[in-house]
């Protein structure tokens, strides 16, 4: 039997109460067996338990919540069902602790009706679409090729392709779950992206074989209504590019609860794929994909549930905007977007530090004990003025773009006009391969070294775009660390250099986003570059370094789920 939100959160409570209890048990027996051990054992013991613990957990809260997505279990009264409006409507049971609404704002939503702990999860449902891309699509599909108009045939090729896979994999689900996938179409939120002479010619290729079923529709007001074949041709690419998520290089799934959590630059949940078995319709245990939402902070009982479409993402709000626009048709409203200052895309004050005053008018050359003297100046949530977080001096963008010209020699034309520049320079330094074949390739390095420079001296070291070099240099650490890459693309010596140049960079990142963007440095940079930096702190580091590992360490233990394997690696770090 399954509970409603209340209950669900009351049993969660006690079950933790009892497993944390049981815990402070086992250490007291343990520190009465091995009276000698020092403090660094018992923790390490205690910290193994909690781990076992927290599994427990979590296993526990997947299980309720996939009966409860495959309809395997009962459900008591208080279990939500509700009904999806939209284009078309369904009854929807949703996991205990999720409620669902629509509003003009944000559209469909899932919003928590308890509150839920870090760690906790929050959903979990098997994918309702598994779609294996074609060969020559892996690695260049992206939601911008389904919307791309251009008329290239090889752009052209790999579009009908995708598309094929997507409406050949949504014919041979049931009826139900197609009902389900039609029911997630917003006619208002995503518009006829995909050209009519394509879906023509997709309905023509599908007809002939029979492939695409009519399927059957419940309206809220209990009316049925048939979705012809030819019209699911229509709905199924707008609804896979609005909703669709890639689990890996060649697979997309298309959740069907998942697809109802919005969109936050700042999300409370983190979304994570598994594969398990669960019984079929023949009685047989059948492989199939889960996807699941872990709360990554608090949620408090009427919060909308919400994920990052774009991962945690260091990119100032204009360009946020762009790509969730390209790719989703989307205009974010979360707080990060609309609240708070666009701090990413910032530039040295001119009141603190006056152009006249700089090399050539435009140059900033200081250093460290100089960069104390003067503020970063960033566009305010009304995005018609910009203000300095250290003189406090406002500025309208008028100002900014007619007040302070830049002299001849400047990569711009005025300080408005610089801001667009800088943001230029960094999406090419944020576009680039994470492969360290590519990434640390001659041209790319002299490339990005040049890139880095420019910004440095013009936008100062708080932009973002200056952030986003050591960002990537780390990523490119971190890939060629773990992946089974050819050694001989580094030589030792380049190796060395670069190490240092990470190690020598990765507090200024670190403080740039905890401090200066007050965000998690450990979700924003990443958990498993964190863990490298870490690791290369460890092995290369001194003791004038043990401080900062033993920060990032501990950070990086709070904020990853101590139910995960990196749980694993990091407390064997901080109990070597």
């Amino acid at each position: 039997m399954l509970f409603s939100g209340e209950k669900a959160e009351a049993l969660d409570t006690i079950n933790k109460k009892k497993l944390y209890s049981w815990i402070e048990g086992q250490v007291v027996k343990f520190e009465a067996k091995n009276a000698n051990l020092d403090s660094k054992d018992v923790a390490k013991y205690k910290a193994k338990l909690e781990r076992t613990v927290a599994q427990k957990i979590y296993e526990f809260q997947t299980k309720r919540n996939l009966n409860v997505s495959t309809g395997n279990a009962a459900v008591e009264e208080t279990t939500r069902t509700t009904t999806v409006k939209g284009e078309l409507d369904f009854n929807w049971v949703l996991p205990p602790g999720l409620d669902y609404h629509s509003s003009e704002d944000v559209g469909r939503t899932l919003v928590a009706t308890r509150n839920f702990e870090k760690d906790d999860v929050v959903l979990t449902e098997q994918c309702g679409l598994v779609v294996v891309l074609p060969k020559d699509a892996v690695g260049v599909f992206t939601d911008e090729i389904l919307k791309n108009s251009q008329k290239d045939a090889k752009t052209r090729d790999i579009k009908r392709k995708v598309l094929q896979a997507q409406i050949d994999c949504f014919s041979q689900a049931d009826e139900i779950t197609r009902a389900k996938i039609l029911c997630l179409h917003q006619a208002k939120s995503l518009s006829d992206s995909i050209d009519d002479d394509l879906v023509e010619e997709l309905f023509k290729g599908c007809s002939s074989n029979k492939v695409v079923p009519d399927t059957k529709i419940r309206t809220s007001d209990g009316k049925e209504v048939i979705i012809t074949g030819k019209e699911a041709v229509r709905l199924v690419p707008l609804i896979f590019l609005g909703c669709s998520i890639q689990e890996s290089s060649n697979v997309i799934c298309l959740p069907i609860l998942g697809s109802l959590v919005n969109h936050s630059c700042d999300a409370n949940t983190l979304r994570q794929f598994k594969t398990t078995e669960v019984q079929g319709e023949n009685g047989k245990m059948e492989k199939c994909l889960l996807v699941e939402y872990i709360a990554r902070k608090p949620i408090q009982e009427g919060d909308d549930i919400s994920i990052s479409y774009l991962g945690a993402s260091l990119l100032p709000t204009s360009v946020r905007q762009s790509l969730l626009f390209n790719s989703k048709n989307l205009s974010c409203r979360c707080d990060r977007c609309i609240k708070t200052p666009e701090r990413e895309a910032c530039l040295v004050c001119p009141t603190c530090f006056p152009l006249s005053k700089r090399d050539n008018g435009f140059v900033v050359q200081y250093t460290d004990d100089d960069a104390s003297d003067f503020g970063y100046i960033c566009r305010q949530p009304d995005k018609d003025s910009w203000a300095c977080n250290r003189c406090k001096q406002e500025f309208t963008t008028s100002e900014m773009e007619n007040d302070f010209k830049l002299p001849d020699g400047a990569p711009a034309a005025n300080y408005l006009a610089l801001n667009q520049y800088i943001n230029k320079l960094g999406e090419e330094l944020s576009n680039l391969d994470n492969d360290p074949a590519v990434l640390f390739s001659q041209n790319a390095m002299t490339l990005s070294m040049q890139y880095y420079n420019a910004i440095r001296i013009t936008a100062g070291r708080n932009n973002w775009a200056s952030q986003m070099w050591i960002l990537k240099l780390c990523q490119g650490v971190t890939n060629f660390s773990i992946q089974k890459v050819d050694a001989n693309i580094l030589t030792q010596e380049k190796q060395n250099q670069l190490t240092k140049h990470v190690l020598e960079s990765f507090p200024e990142l670190w403080d740039w986003v905890e401090t200066y963007l007050e965000l998690d440095p450990v979700i924003f940079i990443g958990p498993q570059v964190c863990l490298t930096i870490i690791q290369l702190y460890k092995k290369h580091g001194g003791n004038d370094t043990k401080e900062l590992t033993d920060v990032y360490t501990r950070a990086l233990r709070t904020c990853v789920p101590t139910f995960s394997d990196m749980a694993i690696a990091v407390d064997d770090i901080l109990y070597a």
